[in-house]
């Protein structure tokens, strides 16, 4: 039989190899050293929609090649996961009270052809940046702090589009839509349209995010990265109607869903196109929802070289960059979960902009340098604990407040 230390130095080349495996899905990314190049780059929006509609279509042609005529949930799935995300499965080792899991959210084709910044054909492209490592906000983390940040930083690309009149212009990392379609997918079997069944998603998601997608990989905890996750599980409540019996989805799509059955073949919903604002947010943004570093340690780091970008720049480099889109990130979680709006946005939104939220409610609200302050700081040496679940300091503040 094996020890169980044997047992959990296993677990730890396991975290490792599939660190080092997918750098550019298990590391970090940086808008903010070259945040002012970022925010020149082309706009990605209008391809990032036409690449997707075109691999779900992509999907539902080689879901219709089947022997017998039948319309195939499983397969029609299964041809999704495969032109969007990936088709080879990685199976996560266990952690205390979990059970082992597969996941297909590793990469795959979309985070891929938008890490690269163009598609396997070359018929997409979405312009990227990186930021070298040695230049970032991260140029201190040593190897014991993070291995994937000693190799190499993910790509962002700038994301502007139209939604309720507003204008959004926000920098996403590239590793946001491996989240999106990959875990999102992984949420919508733990739940299968029925919301009921909610928490199933949200305890899955601290547990990858406490684990191999975040503290124990990069060493960040990134609440960017579980609002992709849970937009993405939306995504795939609106693919298709599954059950006919969920009247909750049936409020938040009235077009339908993305694709509909006719004469036992799967075919396009034209009255309902893929579109990216319908899942995008602020949320996604971490210069706006803002991640947090596992130690006091990375936490000090990382706020120095902060302050000297605010002093080479003579302004706020502070997240968040914008309070108004902080605030619209709550607002958008808000519209796309109505009966689960506490819940969701307790796991997706940081405490920074939950507090801006409630703040804007009462009007009382001013910007302060919560990083400086020491806010965040005190709330990361608390990360350092054996099992700990993040809450902020005042996170009984903003529960008694509502939120």
């Amino acid at each position: 039989m094996f020890s169980k230390y044997f047992l959990t130095f296993i677990k730890s080349i396991i975290l490792f190899t599939l660190s080092l495996g997918n750098t550019a899905h298990s590391s970090e990314i940086d808008s903010l050293t070259d945040y002012d190049k970022i925010m020149k780059l082309p706009n990605s929006y209008p391809a990032l929609n036409k690449f997707v509609r075109f691999q779900m279509r992509k999907a539902v042609k080689a879901a219709n090649k089947r022997i017998i005529k039948k319309c195939s949930i499983k397969r029609l799935k299964f041809s999704m996961v495969q032109k969007l995300s990936s088709n080879v499965p990685v199976v996560f080792p266990s952690g205390d009270k979990y059970k082992p899991s597969m996941s297909f959210g590793w990469g795959g084709v979309l985070e891929t052809s938008i890490n690269k910044g163009k598609d396997k054909s070359g018929k997409f492209k979405f312009p990227v940046m990186n930021t070298k490592r040695k230049l970032s906000i991260y140029q201190d983390i040593t190897w014991k702090e993070s291995i994937p940040m000693k190799f190499v930083l993910g790509n962002v690309v700038r994301v502007e589009y139209k939604r309720f009149g507003k204008t959004f212009n926000l920098i996403i990392g590239s590793d946001k839509f491996g989240h999106w379609i990959g875990q999102g997918y992984e949420y919508h079997l733990r739940t299968k349209e029925d919301y009921k069944e909610l928490q199933k998603a949200v305890d899955h998601g601290y547990w990858l995010e406490n684990t191999i997608l975040g503290l124990k990989a990069s060493g960040i905890f990134s609440y960017g990265d579980l609002a992709a996750n849970m937009m993405g599980m939306v995504f795939w409540d609106n693919l298709i109607d599954e059950d006919g019996k969920t009247p909750y989805v049936k409020t938040t799509r009235p077009k339908g869903p993305y694709v509909k059955c006719v004469n036992n073949k799967w075919v396009m919903n034209e009255k309902h196109s893929f579109d990216f604002k319908d899942y995008i947010s602020p949320a996604w943004d971490e210069t706006i929802n803002y991640s947090y570093p596992y130690s006091r340690v990375m936490a000090d780091k990382i706020k120095k070289r902060i302050l000297n970008l605010q002093n080479k720049y003579k302004r706020d480099f502070t997240p968040p960059l914008r309070l108004d889109y902080c605030i619209s990130a709550v607002d958008f979680i808000k519209d796309q979960f109505p009966y689960h709006f506490l819940p969701v946005s307790r796991q997706v939104i940081n405490p920074i902009c939950r507090t801006a939220y409630i703040k804007r409610q009462k009007q009382v609200w001013s910007k302060k340098n919560w990083l400086v302050d020491g806010e965040i700081t005190d709330y990361m040496e608390k990360l350092t604990r054996k099992n700990y679940r993040p809450k902020s300091p005042n996170e009984k503040w903003i529960r008694k407040n509502g939120l």
